[in-house]
């Protein structure tokens, strides 16, 4: 436990450090803010045209739709949150800052994943997905139980870590190959799909985008908790892809450390 303990004060400092050197250049802070608010709004008027035009997907109407980009929206937020830490990697490697990185007392991975944390485009996905669900939630009728809310912010802790962990991957490659820009956007590529539920794209993509590359299990499997539509086999892979995700990561990870050279070598 008081390792435990140690990690969490080191998060906190780290988290802190984040906000003082992002708000150190206001300017800066504020213009990624606006930007993220723009693509915010384009979200928004996408389901102003759902709604304009009375979509229909099977048995979702416009209102499960509204959930279901909210979802998106809210994950999108949560992962940005982590994502200036991850596109690092590759700096460290090509200018040997990980030589310095290597020397500190605590985990290395846990180092990189969280030495850069962004204040400024999880604000407006976070809040623009929240209010997307809530109201979503309040026009199906579904009903708003205490199991209903603990239950989607189980999905949303359990998606969370399925998107730490294998999001983690494609920048890992940069071990290899240090120019990895083609495979993270790519992956922001295919993490765009999550945007509507994966039923829409046919069988194939949907299980593909389940199982290979968990995209819908990340973005969809918390509205789909919350319409009842949560199956056991589901409730089993979300609960199983976080430890699976970072199983085949850490084995990405030891690998890359054997195959990094030291600047200073």
């Amino acid at each position: 436990m008081d390792r435990v303990g140690y990690y969490i004060r080191v998060f906190h400092a780290l988290a802190k450090c984040s906000l003082m050197t992002q708000l150190e250049y206001r300017i800066n802070y504020i213009s990624s803010l606006l930007i993220e608010i723009a693509y915010a709004l384009v979200k928004l008027i996408y389901v102003a045209m759902v709604y304009q035009t009375g979509c229909h997907i099977g048995t979702l109407t416009p209102d499960h739709i509204a959930m279901f980009v909210g979802s998106y929206s809210l994950m999108t937020g949560i992962y940005m949150y982590f994502y200036r830490g991850y596109t690092a990697i590759p700096g460290y490697v090509k200018q040997g800052d990980l030589d310095i990185l290597l020397t500190k007392p605590l985990s290395l991975r846990f180092l990189v994943t969280f030495r850069k944390l962004d204040y400024a485009m999880p604000v407006p996905n976070g809040a623009v997905g929240i209010a997307l669900i809530v109201y979503g939630w309040q026009k199906t009728g579904l009903p708003v139980t205490a199991g209903a809310i603990l239950g989607f912010a189980g999905f949303i802790l359990l998606s969370t870590m399925t998107t730490l962990f294998f999001f983690l991957i494609p920048h890992i490659l940069a071990f290899w190959f240090v120019g990895v820009n083609g495979v993270v956007r790519l992956s922001a590529d295919l993490w765009d799909f999550g945007n509507m539920p994966g039923q829409l794209y046919g069988k194939f993509i949907d299980r593909m985008g389940t199982f290979v590359f968990p995209v819908f299990l990340i973005t969809n499997y918390p509205v789909w908790f919350i319409m009842g539509k949560v199956e056991t086999y589901m409730v089993l892979w979300a609960v199983l892809a976080p430890f699976l995700a970072l199983f085949v990561s850490q084995i990405f990870w030891k690998q890359a450390l054997k195959h990094y050279t030291s600047a200073s070598s």
